[in-house]
């Protein structure tokens, strides 16, 4: 489960760093884009919330930069949750005597 859920985080990571080098090519000129709309709606899960927890202060512009910072705070807490519940994999022991 936590394969999935770090994947599934880290896909929207990839996304919206994707997202952001489209946005850079295109020079800011994205409205007709097919490639940025994709990646606008599959965002849409993720940027939907983010907005509605952010202050009305920022900049819909800024949205992606905190929807990538909460996801990787939401990827970091995962892993400590797998780890301190110990369902991450372990290595062997190699102790020499």
């Amino acid at each position: 489960m936590y394969a999935f859920l770090n994947f599934v985080i880290a896909l929207f990571m990839w996304t919206l760093v994707g997202r952001a080098v489209l946005w850079l090519i295109a020079g800011g000129n994205v409205q007709g884009n097919f490639v940025y709309r994709f990646f606008t709606r599959v965002l849409a899960p993720v940027l939907v919330p983010t907005r509605a927890l952010l202050p009305r202060f920022i900049p819909d512009a800024h949205v992606g930069w905190w929807a990538f910072a909460l996801l990787l705070l939401l990827r970091f807490a995962l892993y400590v949750l797998a780890f301190t519940q110990g369902w991450l994999p372990t290595t062997a022991n190699t102790t020499s005597a």
